[in-house]
């Protein structure tokens, strides 16, 4: 499988000697990913990842896994909808699984281990009720915070702080915002925001058995509508905090306090996506809306069989008028997710168009933003997940939770790659 990056070292860059040979091997043009055979070697995988094949409905939920690395260099799996973490040794080796429990010793259900605060204290994601949870190394609630928003990511900054990007729902609108939150106080302040409309709805009438109608809303967005201004966020090896807006390639530098210090932007083009794949992709949605089963839950949520059946016939009506309003090619975002590596090197992954899409338009730039060299990233033996989540740099290697390639029993595996250049 072959991934290409876009990859800049921008204004990261702390002049040691990791940073200069990670960049000559990017420089190279084409790295090789190399899976370690003796890392994590002995594990009965089988039982680590025993839930990767649980589903909710008919969708898969096992299978998503992300990583985090303690002080000490051992790593954090999070397991989706379970509230247990599985703890390997730097060398991979399992070592324990653990939850989040309260002072009555009794486990939370929490929204997955984000990171590390001052290295001391284990940071959660935020729940459907608002709650943060922090928590000693060993899983012992310490405190817990509240945000009143949804979270898309959290990281950790100095002196206590955090960086929070999330999502406020108006009724007729997004504001999506960047705030740093003090962990000891528990006082926000949002430095960056951005509002979107939200879709818009329809309100249709179904018919129920007593010859009475109840109305039901159904989304009527175009599906060429625009991608929303949803940033990443990044410490930087400077101490700065960068705000990244995937729909601009706008890479705004803030200090610690959230004053904003400097405004860059990347120097490559965005993608488009053709009008005809637009029509394609609409139809393909279209024909799993028509072939849907009338399942139990349908039957429930619509009161009968026969509305939900004229619920389905209305979301065609809908999904038919909007497919006129497919004009225009639609704008791709300019990256879809960012990697830090070990040597403080900024990876711009290219938003892909179609799933299962893994090739890339690549870009290094230096300090001074200006172009450096072209590379791509090739791995034979795991399909990889690309996302910040499931791979992590550390001392110039590259870890990861990914799915091993031809693997009969479960393949997800904890796996560390070395970088070679392929010359």
């Amino acid at each position: 499988m072959r991934i290409i990056i876009i990859l800049i070292s921008t204004f990261l860059t702390t002049g040691t000697a990791n940073t200069q040979n990670l960049l000559d091997i990017y420089k190279k043009g084409t790295v090789n990913l190399i899976a370690d055979t003796e890392f994590a070697k002995g594990n009965d995988w089988d039982n680590i990842f025993r839930d990767y094949y649980n589903k909710i409905g008919n969708e898969q939920v096992g299978n998503r896994k992300s990583i985090k690395q303690l002080p000490d260099g051992s790593f954090i799996v999070n397991h989706a909808y379970k509230n247990y973490f599985t703890v390997f040794s730097p060398d991979g080796t399992f070592v324990k699984e653990f939850s989040i429990k309260n002072k009555a010793g009794k486990n939370l259900k929490v929204s997955g281990i984000r990171g590390v605060l001052d290295d001391e204290i284990l940071f959660t994601g935020v729940t459907t009720s608002g709650k943060m949870f922090c928590a000693d190394l060993d899983g012992n609630l310490i405190k817990t915070l509240e945000v009143k928003y949804m979270v898309r990511s959290i990281i950790a900054l100095p002196n206590r702080k955090f960086a929070i990007a999330g999502t406020v729902l108006w009724k007729d609108r997004f504001r999506d915002i960047v705030a740093i939150k003090d962990y000891e106080t528990g006082e926000e302040t949002i430095i960056w925001d951005c509002y979107s409309p939200s879709p818009n709805t329809a309100v249709i009438d179904i018919p129920e058995k007593n010859g009475k109608s109840s109305p039901v809303e159904i989304m009527t967005r175009p599906i060429n509508s625009a991608f929303r201004s949803r940033p990443n966020i990044v410490l930087t090896a400077k101490n700065e905090l960068l705000v990244c807006i995937s729909s601009t390639g706008e890479l705004i530098f803030y200090n610690l306090s959230g004053v904003k210090l400097r405004t860059k932007k990347v120097n490559w083009e965005n993608d488009k996506i053709p009008v005809e794949e637009l029509l394609k992709k609409h139809d393909e949605v279209r024909a799993r809306i028509a072939n849907r089963e009338i399942s139990n839950r349908m039957v429930d949520r619509y009161g009968s069989e026969e509305r939900a059946k004229r619920y389905i016939e209305e979301m065609l009506k809908q999904h038919d008028a909007r497919r006129e309003l497919i004009k225009n090619p639609q704008d791709l975002p300019y990256y879809s997710t960012i990697i830090e590596d070990s040597d403080n090197n900024l990876l711009f992954f290219e938003y892909a168009k179609e799933k299962g899409n893994n090739q890339f338009n690549v870009y290094t730039l230096n300090g001074k933003g200006e172009f450096v060299c072209k590379s791509s990233f090739i791995c034979e033996n795991y399909d990889l997940v690309i996302n910040a989540g499931r791979l992590i740099f550390k001392d110039g290697f590259l870890y990861g939770v990914q799915e091993l390639k031809e693997e009969s029993g479960i393949p997800m595996r904890l796996v560390k790659f070395k970088l070679k250049s392929t010359e």
